[in-house]
C-alpha cells in the first residue's frame, strides 16, 4: 500500500498508514548507494520467518559461496531459541561485499539484482 500511497499526489494522509513491527536500522540505504546499480542480494526473511540455527549458517554459506554483494536483513528473533550467531569464517570472508541489518526501509530498497524472501 505504501508504494501505491507514494503514486497518489496531493493526499500525504495515506502515507501514513504503513506500519514496521521492528526499528528501521540506519545506513543500509547509504550502503546500497555506494554499489553498482542492480548488483546487490536483497535478503529479507519478512517479520515472522524463523530458522534453526543449522539452517542460519547453510543460509550464510550460500550467500558467501555467491560471491555478491548482499544486504541480508538478520532479526533479533530469526533463530528459534537461539540467538542469531554468524560464524567468523562467513564474517571475514564477506566484510567487503555484505551488510547485515536487523531491519531497513524495504521501500526503499530500489538497487537489488534479486530479493530472496519467504514469499508467505
Amino acid at each position: 500500500l505504501l508504494l501505491l500511497a507514494n503514486q497518489i499526489k496531493g493526499d500525504n494522509k495515506l502515507k501514513s498508514i504503513g506500519s514496521n513491527q521492528w526499528k528501521e536500522q540506519l545506513g543500509c540505504v547509504e550502503w546500497l548507494n555506494s554499489k553498482e546499480p542492480h548488483f546487490v542480494l536483497y535478503v529479507n526473511f519478512g517479520s515472522i520467518t524463523i530458522m534453526t540455527p543449522k539452517q542460519l549458517i547453510e543460509f550464510a554459506c550460500g550467500l558467501a559461496n555467491s560471491e555478491k554483494p548482499f544486504l541480508w536483513i538478520i532479526r533479533p528473533d530469526l533463530v528459534v531459541g537461539d540467538l542469531a550467531i554468524l560464524p567468523l569464517k562467513f564474517v571475514t570472508k564477506t566484510k567487503d561485499r555484505a551488510m547485515l541489518a536487523t531491519w531497513c526501509a524495504q521501500e526503499q530498497i530500489l538497487k537489488i539484482g534479486g530479493f530472496v524472501t519467504h514469499n508467505g
